[in-house]
């Protein structure tokens, strides 16, 4: 084999192993029951791998509930104490997750009592090199390697 031969075959075999398609996942939190009070998000997140790209969807009723991303400090005490922007109340929202780490939602209303009865997630949101799905393509034909001759 000359070296266009073996060059033509190594970029081949390279492109193969590369990803080829990234896949984001939509969750909506809580599934069915939606985002609402007396819900163990906890348990519900156990089985889950968040990555950067994936989206998040809360679903609830317009006026009982809100989502509120807060600070740590903020989600343990189950209140915002500073809110750069207004909570989300439309009902149905979709947050994409734009950046890895520990992000942190809440129910702000009643004064924290939402959060205080489980309104409250927590997740660690992995980089989105491991959101790709990697997939094998066909090997050239032999006419692939002609065209690089």
């Amino acid at each position: 084999m000359d070296s266009k031969q073996m060059f033509a075959t190594f970029v081949f075999m390279a492109m193969a192993l590369l990803p080829t398609t990234i896949h984001a996942i939509e969750y909506t939190v809580g599934d069915d029951d939606g985002w609402t009070d007396n819900f163990d998000y906890q348990a519900w997140t156990s089985d889950k791998q968040f990555k950067v790209g994936d989206i998040l969807v809360f679903k609830y009723e317009v006026g009982k509930h809100d989502v509120i991303e807060v600070t740590p400090a903020e989600f343990l005490a189950c209140m915002a104490f500073s809110e750069p922007e207004p909570p989300v109340t439309s009902g149905e929202e979709s947050i994409t997750l734009l950046s890895e780490g520990y992000k942190f939602y809440i129910c702000g209303k009643d004064d924290g009592k939402h959060c205080s009865l489980g309104q409250r997630l927590v997740i660690d949101v992995l980089p989105a090199i491991n959101n790709i799905n990697i997939t094998q393509e066909p090997s050239p034909s032999p006419v692939h390697f002609h065209l690089l001759n």
